[in-house]
């Protein structure tokens, strides 16, 4: 599962009081999505190293998802190393 924070500066979430364990920005249901266990999520993909997966790596779940989604886009990461750099665009949304 990949979060995302909101396209703000970084420096602005630093001092927000949290809401539970979450920022209070965090809706209800996603708190519960993030709460959840890995049976209970229905992913839209999953990524895999050893090709079990949809995709070998978390760039091309990212680039699989919808732009402008209007739902949430669940990425299930397996187990393993992922040496990338992940750049989650601002079309991206809901991922």
């Amino acid at each position: 599962l990949v979060s995302v924070l909101p396209q703000k500066d970084h420096d602005e979430f630093i001092d927000e009081s949290l809401n539970g364990d979450f920022p209070s920005w965090v809706t209800s249901k996603d708190r519960r999505l993030l709460e959840s266990s890995v049976g209970d999520v229905k992913a839209n993909v999953v990524v895999a190293k050893d090709g079990s997966g949809k995709f070998k790596t978390v760039v091309e779940a990212v680039a699989s998802a919808p732009d402008n989604g209007k739902t949430r886009y669940v990425i299930y990461v397996k187990r393993g190393i992922y040496k990338e750099k992940v750049d989650i665009g601002s079309k991206k949304t809901n991922v």
